[in-house]
């Protein structure tokens, strides 16, 4: 939810909103690419490595449809809060 005023225009909070998830959503992102880039490099062998990198792009589209799904449920809240306008 927005932790803006009531106040504030709509279009305002619903920026801010997508700001926030954008945000989120880089930091969340580039925290499993630079964990993935650090257990590939440490990797003691190369089985080792494609262990760690299978695991980073399983963590990288884990990341991207959680993603989608806030990206889709904020879409629908501020929908809603439009069509109540």
């Amino acid at each position: 939810m927005s932790e803006t005023s009531p106040h504030v225009p709509a279009a305002v909070r619903w920026a801010h909103d997508w700001q926030r998830l954008s945000r989120s959503a880089i930091d969340r992102g580039m925290g499993h690419y630079l964990r993935g880039c650090a257990n590939i490099a440490m990797a003691h062998s190369l089985p080792d490595a494609w262990v760690a990198l299978r695991e980073t792009q399983n963590a990288m589209i884990g990341h991207s449809a959680d993603t989608f799904a806030e990206a889709i449920e904020l879409w629908r809240r501020q929908s809603g809060e439009r069509a109540r306008s």
